[in-house]
C-alpha cells in the first residue's frame, strides 16, 4: 500500500475515532446536566423528534454519499445533478414531516420538537456531496474536526436553553446551528459549489445504487429505532425518556464505531476491493473493532448501577436494568455492523435490505407481543435476542461473497470475549471482597483492574505463535 494512503487512513481513523470519543464525552456530560435540569418526559419528547427527523434524513441522502465515494471518477455535471436531485427530495421530506406532525402526531410536545428539527434537512444535499468529495481524498480528519466544534455548539445551546428556563428549545435550535456550522466548514474544505446543471442521465450510475442503499438504510433505521417509536407511541414519553437515556449510555460504543469508524472502514474497503489482500483487510478490521469495543460494552454492563446512581440520581433508577441488556446488544451489533460496509464496498448494498427486513419483522412481532402481554422494561431483552439473530443472518449472507468459516471466526474472536469475561469476574467476584462503599472509588477500582486484566490477556495471546491472534495481526 502506498505510504501516503497509509498515512491518510491512519489520520482519518485517528481523528474520526477521537472526535467520536470526545463527542460522546461531551454528550454524556451534557446528558447528565440535562437530566438534572429537565424532566424525564422532556427526554422522551426530544427523542421522538430526533427519531422522526432521522428517519427522513436517511431518505433525503438517497445513498448518494456512499455512491459518490464509491465512484471511480466524477464530473461537475454528475456532482451538480446529484445536488439538485437531493434538494428536491429534501423539500419533499420537509413537506411530508410537516403534514405528519400536523395530522398524525397526537402529543403536542412531540410536534413542537419535530416542527423545528425538520429544517435541518435543508443542509443535507450540500453536506452529502461535499462530504463525499472530502471522503474520496481520505480527509475524514477534517470532517471530524468540524463535527467536534459542531457538537460543542449543539450541546452548549441545549444546556443554556435548559438552564435559563427555555426547556427543550435550546436543544432543537442548537441542532440547527450545528448543521449550519458544519455545512459552512464543508464548503470551505471541499471548495465546491453546485453549478446550474441538472441532467437525469448524469444520475444513472447513482440512482440504482442509491435505491438499493436507501431501501437498506430505511429498513435498517426502522429495524433499529422501531423499539423507541413503539415505546413513545404505546407507553408514552416518560417511558421513552427512561429508555432513550438507557439506550444513549449503552450504545455509546456502538455510536463511536458507526459514526466515527464506519466512514473510515467503508473508504478503506473501497480502496482494497479487487486486491489480493482484501479478505485479510476485512477480517482484520472486524477483529480490531471487536477487540477495541468489547471492553467498553462490558464495562457499561458491569457499571450500570453505579453510573445511574452517581451521575443521574434515583429518578432514573429504572434505566439501570435496561442498560445491562442493551450493552450486550450493542456489542453484538457492533461486530455485525462491520460486514455491511464490506457489502457496500463490493456493490452489494441489497444484502442490507435482506438482513434488515428479517430483523424488522421479528422485532415488530416481539414488540407487539410485549405491548399486549408485558411492559416496556422487557423490550431491552428482546433487543439483545434480536441482535444475535441478526449476526447469524449477516454471517450467512457474507459467506456468499467470501470464504469464511463460522467456527474459525468464533475461534479468532474468542480471545477478546474471554478478556471481557475477566472483566466480569473482576467486578463481580474480586471487587466485593474489598467492600468498597464509595461508588466513585468502586468505579475506579473496577475500570483500572479490568483494563489491566484485559490488556495483559490480549498481550499474552498475541505473542503465542500457535494462537490465531498473532497470525491475524501479522497479515
Amino acid at each position: 500500500m502506498d505510504s501516503n494512503i497509509k498515512k491518510r487512513i491512519f489520520q482519518s481513523a485517528t481523528w474520526s475515532l477521537g472526535s467520536r470519543v470526545l463527542g460522546q464525552g461531551i454528550t454524556f456530560i451534557t446528558t447528565i446536566l440535562l437530566a438534572k435540569l429537565l424532566g424525564i418526559s422532556d427526554f422522551g419528547a426530544i427523542s421522538f423528534g430526533v427519531l422522526t427527523v432521522g428517519l427522513v434524513d436517511s431518505i433525503v441522502d438517497f445513498g448518494f454519499l456512499s455512491a459518490l465515494v464509491r465512484e471511480k471518477s466524477l464530473t461537475e455535471e454528475q456532482l451538480s445533478s446529484c445536488f439538485w436531485f437531493l434538494t428536491m427530495i429534501s423539500g419533499g421530506g420537509i413537506l411530508l414531516i410537516k403534514l405528519y406532525s400536523l395530522y398524525l402526531v397526537v402529543d403536542d410536545s412531540y410536534s413542537s420538537v419535530i416542527d423545528v428539527l425538520v429544517y435541518g434537512l435543508i443542509f443535507v444535499p450540500y453536506q452529502s456531496v461535499s462530504r463525499a468529495l472530502i471522503s474520496r481524498d481520505l480527509r475524514l480528519d477534517s470532517i471530524a474536526k468540524y463535527e467536534i466544534i459542531g457538537g460543542i455548539i449543539r450541546n452548549g445551546s441545549a444546556l443554556l436553553g435548559a438552564y435559563y428556563g427555555y426547556g427543550i428549545k435550546g436543544f432543537v435550535y442548537g441542532f440547527l446551528c450545528e448543521r449550519f456550522f458544519i455545512s459552512i466548514c464543508l464548503f470551505v474544505s471541499a471548495q465546491w459549489f453546485p453549478s446550474l446543471i441538472f441532467k437525469l442521465s448524469a444520475l444513472k450510475s447513482f440512482v440504482q445504487f442509491g435505491i438499493a442503499s436507501t431501501s437498506s438504510r430505511i429498513i435498517w433505521y426502522l429495524s433499529t429505532k422501531i423499539d423507541s417509536f413503539f415505546i413513545g407511541l404505546y407507553f408514552g414519553k416518560e417511558a421513552l425518556g427512561i429508555y432513550s437515556l438507557a439506550m444513549q449510555i449503552a450504545y455509546m460504543p456502538f455510536q463511536l464505531v458507526t459514526t466515527g469508524g464506519h466512514r473510515v472502514i467503508y473508504a478503506t474497503f473501497s480502496k482494497f476491493v479487487g486486491q489480493d489482500n482484501f479478505i485479510s483487510v476485512v477480517n482484520k478490521t472486524a477483529w480490531l473493532v471487536l477487540t477495541l469495543s468489547a471492553p467498553a460494552c462490558i464495562g457499561i454492563f458491569v457499571l450500570s448501577d453505579e453510573i445511574i446512581s452517581i451521575f443521574f440520581g434515583d429518578k432514573w433508577k429504572q434505566a439501570s436494568q435496561a442498560i445491562k441488556w442493551l450493552s450486550i446488544a450493542s456489542l453484538v451489533q457492533i461486530y455485525s455492523s462491520i460486514w455491511p460496509q464490506f457489502w457496500n464496498a463490493v456493490g452489494k448494498p441489497s444484502y442490507g435490505v435482506i438482513v434488515n427486513i428479517i430483523n424488522l419483522i421479528i422485532l415488530t412481532l416481539i414488540l407487539f407481543f410485549i405491548g399486549n402481554n408485558g411492559d416496556f422494561k422487557d423490550i431491552p431483552v428482546g433487543i439483545a435476542v434480536i441482535s444475535v439473530i441478526r449476526l447469524l443472518v449477516v454471517y450467512m449472507l457474507s459467506k456468499k461473497l467470501i470464504d469464511i468459516c463460522l467456527l474459525r471466526m468464533f475461534y479468532e474472536n474468542l480471545f477478546p470475549i474471554i478478556g471481557c469475561l475477566l472483566i466480569i469476574v473482576w467486578s463481580n467476584i474480586f471487587i466485593p471482597y474489598f467492600d468498597i462503599k464509595n461508588n466513585i472509588l468502586k468505579i475506579i477500582f473496577i475500570i483500572s483492574g479490568s483494563a489491566l486484566a484485559y490488556i495483559a490477556f490480549l498481550f499474552s495471546t498475541s505473542i503465542i505463535s500457535f494462537l490465531p491472534v498473532k497470525k491475524l495481526l501479522s497479515k
